[in-house]
């Protein structure tokens, strides 16, 4: 080799450096942000719930506490809860204002005319929910969506029978309308609070599941539901994320939690 040559590669190795200091400090930095971000995130989910128990399971406030006041207007911007797939469709709406909106989804091409009809119950009165969460999963050919319907129970009001009934009622609303699309669409129905009887917790088929069914079909699922069980299933999905922060969030950093962003829909004992 001439010593041009080894003159010029030398010049040339000296001129770029194989790790430029610029880059790496960038992309330390990058990583430190999303550490940090995800650190926030993990932290303020775990004060979020040690606050939703609190609120649920303190007595004063578990007596207090109304499922649409309060509860309702809280779970709206926490749909993580549920499943982190899932976000809110509706809220607090009848489901003929669902209907709607599950139609556009479904047809974004085609435009509804005039009104659509009231979707009611077999007694002739108008169904309404709490939340509507949905999420979409691609698939070949087509998108399959899934549908989380909750019907929350104020804390102090036991699941029984008769809430089960209720839920069962709304569900086969649904079941029996033909404009509600169940092609493509899964569907799952689910009543919660605190308690339950052991009277509905019978009716299950599938115990010990977050989501215990009493309905199962292909495409439609009825359950129930306590909140022991949906608070146990967050932590758990966060469980590995908190070990390994070292975090643990302790009953007044919840509520403190419920204060700075919930404070208006907090019952008079968490004030």
């Amino acid at each position: 080799m001439s010593p041009q040559l080894n003159t010029y590669s030398d010049a040339s190795s000296q001129a770029i450096p194989p790790h430029p200091p610029k880059l790496d400090t960038s992309l330390a930095d990058h990583r430190h942000r999303k550490a940090a971000s995800a650190y926030e995130m993990v932290a303020d989910r775990l004060q979020f719930l040690a606050g939703l128990q609190a609120l649920l399971f303190l007595p004063e406030s578990k007596r207090s506490t109304k499922e649409r006041l309060q509860l309702h207007r809280m779970l709206a911007g926490e749909t993580w809860l549920f499943g982190e797939e899932y976000l809110l469709t509706s809220s607090d709406e009848n489901l003929s204002t669902v209907l709607r909106k599950h139609l556009a989804l479904l047809r974004p091409n085609e435009k509804t005319r005039g009104r659509q009809p009231r979707v009611v119950r077999d007694d002739g009165s108008e169904a309404v929910i709490d939340l509507l969460l949905g999420r979409e999963v691609p698939a070949y050919a087509t998108t399959r969506r899934e549908c989380l319907v909750v019907e929350l129970k104020r804390p102090s009001q036991c699941i029984d029978l008769a809430v089960k009934a209720q839920l069962e009622s709304y569900a086969m609303t649904v079941r029996q309308d033909e404009r509600f699309d169940k092609a493509s669409t899964h569907w799952t129905f689910l009543a919660v609070s605190n308690e339950m009887t052991d009277q509905a917790a019978s009716t299950l088929l599938q115990r010990g599941r977050v989501f215990g069914c009493f309905h199962a079909e292909p495409q439609f699922r009825i359950g129930l539901a306590t909140w022991s069980e949906i608070l146990g299933a967050s932590r758990a999905r966060l469980e590995a994320f908190r070990e390994k922060l070292g975090y643990t969030a302790t009953k007044d950093q919840g509520v403190a939690r419920l204060h700075r962003t919930y404070a208006k829909y907090l019952p008079q004992a968490l004030r």
